[in-house]
């Protein structure tokens, strides 16, 4: 289930390196990610600040219970690789690391793809697809996923 939500992560790290929305750098803003991992739903918005932290929210939903992840970390972009370290989770300290290579970025929509790093050793490389949302946005209820 974490590895899950760290792949999302990274997916959205990836942006980073293609073209930057208007006046905010690349990945600087809010990122909406749908994915499904072991079967489940997951949800996530992650907020890549311009000093080159990161928060990540995550929900998973499962049949009977849902879960909400918090997340925290560094990242950084060298070329179209994005690196993602994350360092807390749920409240307690750990040491993640995930690369990600940024597949496409239209200022919008960004599609990138786990290309190395703890997640991929634990689950193999998976490509996200991530949307620009709004600070104000929110983590739809499990009963809201498509």
């Amino acid at each position: 289930m974490l590895s899950y939500f760290r792949i999302c992560f990274a997916f959205i790290l990836f942006s980073a390196v293609a073209q930057a929305a208007p006046g905010k750098p690349f990945p600087v803003g809010y990122w909406y990610c749908e994915s499904t991992q072991d079967g489940e739903k997951v949800f996530s918005i992650m907020h890549y600040k311009g000093d080159g932290s990161f928060v990540a929210d995550f929900r998973e939903c499962r049949p009977n219970w849902t879960r909400l992840d918090p997340e925290s970390g560094h990242w950084s972009i060298a070329g179209d690789r994005l690196l993602a370290t994350t360092e807390i989770v749920m409240g307690n300290t750990v040491q993640f690391s995930d690369e990600y290579q940024v597949v496409s970025y239209d200022g919008h929509v960004w599609l990138s793809r786990l290309v190395g790093g703890d997640e991929m050793q634990a689950h193999g490389g998976s490509t996200f697809k991530l949307v620009r949302v709004t600070a104000d946005s929110r983590l739809p209820d499990c009963d809201q996923l498509s």
